[in-house]
């Protein structure tokens, strides 16, 4: 028997359709229906004539009252509809990748309570004042029967709710929130249900410790997203596609929204441009429930409009996402033997290198050859941390560092900055006192360095905030002309059967991934093309586009604007 505040407060969390049909299936029965409304006139001092028309114009409230007050309705019943609702709307899944044959066999044996063991360091690193989130824990952790090989987890935390109470006066209380995540040992994926930024950082994490894995987010490729045999042409609605170096009479950002977008040219418009950011297209659910689905292409994040039930969500996660890895695994070839094998490493060609960036160099041209069998996938997993592949590799590789805004809309991307010389690929990663510090290069005697984490402000006075994790998902290495000539001769002379064309052909390394460029020209490098840039001076930001500031002017100093080229302070 549930308690009264209990039952209360489950019913504070069941959306207002659900409480309606729960009303009205007792108004199937002549009898109940005219106890509900001797009950509705005693609770609220008003006599009805028409139940369901008062059902269909109540309040939440007051439906919260009216069910409350309901014995018909069973605390059991109530549960059962708290736990199928309990995960909010609009539901946003984040899709990792990992290596499933480097997964241990008692992987998922105590899984539950290595991962409660790496949460309860999150509680108690809270332990001054009101956290905004607090009591990051595992609720349950059961193996789905349907599907082998898939584990299924429930989290909950505490998150603050600040407000003014009715003597004026700053107050706060928790609300506990529940997410889903969904792991599957067989297929080598994770997708969590987001329901905080921050806790995802923590429980993704924690899973990958507990697990003694790394996790990669999922990227979904033009070629990949075409390819998906649930997302119809005739269901798409919206497209956001981007060139970030679009040249004179080119859109930066292209956005198309039509109900017959591919009849109006929408395929040939997305061929012509590099990166589609984002999609939108009809969904069903069931037999007789529509929704939108979302898919932020380059973060492997799918939303779904709406409330739905645990066990819509769950259906349809698993479906769709069983057809998406399958279609990926179909293919992601395997990488070749050779490059795999570390006599390769022993050519004279990298001599120059330290045994460090061998092994680097090595795994980067299996990468390359990798992804050049598959095109479809447009990238491959490298399988090291790209801080430390930045830090090892030195001037071998440029370091150019997106600044992304959290949301969906983001006019506002740009590419940090040195507030010194304004050079955007003139960064380097040093370790200190165990934490990564961005460092400009370019100028000794006037060294500009800042620590992790990197708090900045957008130009509409958003605050974002690039932390070590942000900056491994987002940090893009281009290689210098001199590592792809040496990578050129590496395949050509001594990988019979393989070519690369140092003219035509290049690569990227965007966060954990090799991103491959059949056409150079395609790579985006922020110091050539003058990108618009974020600049970030003593959590000060100057904005630069087309040679000219357009943001916030840095306190110290008098700002030069040079144009027809890079910019520079």
């Amino acid at each position: 028997m549930t308690g009264p505040g209990i039952r209360l407060r489950q019913l504070q969390q069941i959306p207002l359709f659900a409480l309606r049909q729960a009303i009205y299936r007792l108004l199937e029965d002549e009898k109940t229906e005219a106890i509900l409304q001797r009950r509705f006139g005693h609770i609220f001092n008003r006599r009805l004539h028409h139940m369901r028309q008062a059902i269909a114009r109540m309040s939440r409230d007051q439906l919260t009252i009216l069910v409350d007050a309901c014995p018909e309705i069973s605390d059991e019943q109530i549960s059962h509809l708290f736990e199928q609702y309990r995960y909010g709307s609009n539901p946003v899944l984040q899709v990792y990748l990992f290596d499933k044959t480097t997964l241990r066999r008692d992987a998922l044996q105590g899984l539950r309570s290595r991962l409660e063991e790496e949460l309860a360091s999150f509680s108690q690193s809270h332990h001054d004042g009101l956290p905004a989130m607090r009591q990051l824990a595992i609720s349950e952790l059961i193996s789905l029967p349907e599907k082998p090989g898939v584990v299924e987890g429930v989290y909950r935390f505490q998150t603050r709710l600040d407000y003014i109470d009715v003597d004026e006066q700053a107050a706060c209380t928790y609300q506990t929130l529940y997410g889903l995540f969904w792991l599957s040992s067989v297929e080598g994926y994770l997708t969590i249900q987001v329901r905080s930024a921050d806790v995802l950082k923590v429980l993704k994490g924690a899973l990958e410790r507990a697990m003694s894995t790394s996790l990669t987010p999922l990227v979904i490729s033009k070629q990949l997203k075409n390819a998906l045999p649930f997302l119809l042409r005739e269901s798409f609605r919206f497209g956001r596609l981007h060139d970030p170096d679009p040249g004179p009479g080119r859109f930066r950002w292209l956005t198309i929204a039509d109900d017959n977008a591919y009849a109006r040219g929408y395929q040939d418009l997305e061929e012509r441009y590099p990166e589609v950011h984002s999609v939108r297209y009809r969904e069903v659910l069931d037999e007789d429930r529509e929704t939108t689905l979302t898919i932020r292409c380059d973060r492997g994040a799918l939303s779904l409009s709406g409330t739905l039930s645990a066990a819509q969500l769950r259906a349809w996660t698993l479906d769709r996402l069983g057809q998406l890895i399958s279609l990926l695994n179909e293919f992601r070839p395997n990488a070749p033997a050779y490059s795999e094998a570390p006599d390769i490493e022993q050519v004279r060609a990298l001599s120059p290198f330290s045994a460090t960036q061998r092994d680097y160099i090595r795994r980067i041209i299996s990468a390359l050859l990798t992804v050049k069998q598959s095109p479809l996938p447009g990238y491959q997993p490298l399988g090291v941390n790209p801080l430390q592949l930045a830090h090892d590799m030195g001037t071998w590789m440029r370091l150019q560092i997106p600044v992304e805004h959290p949301t969906l809309s983001e006019e506002n991307d740009g590419y940090l900055a040195c507030p010194t010389c304004g050079g955007t690929t003139t960064f380097a990663l040093q370790r200190r006192n165990g934490s990564w510090e961005v460092e400009c290069r370019e100028h000794r005697h006037q060294r500009w360095a800042t620590p992790l984490p990197i708090v900045g402000e957008t130009e509409t006075q958003e605050t974002f905030i690039l932390d070590e994790e942000e900056l491994a998902t987002t940090i893009e290495l281009l290689p210098s002309e001199a590592l792809l000539q040496i990578i050129a001769e590496v395949i050509n002379r001594h990988l019979p059967g393989y070519t690369f064309d140092l003219k035509r052909e290049s690569f990227i390394i965007r966060g954990p991934h090799l991103r491959y460029y059949p056409d150079k020209s395609k790579v985006f490098d922020s110091e050539q093309s003058g990108a618009r840039t974020i600049i970030y001076v003593n959590q000060h930001i100057a904005h630069l586009e087309g040679g000219e500031v357009v943001g916030v002017k840095p306190e110290s100093g008098d700002v030069e604007v040079h144009t027809g080229g890079p910019s520079h302070l």
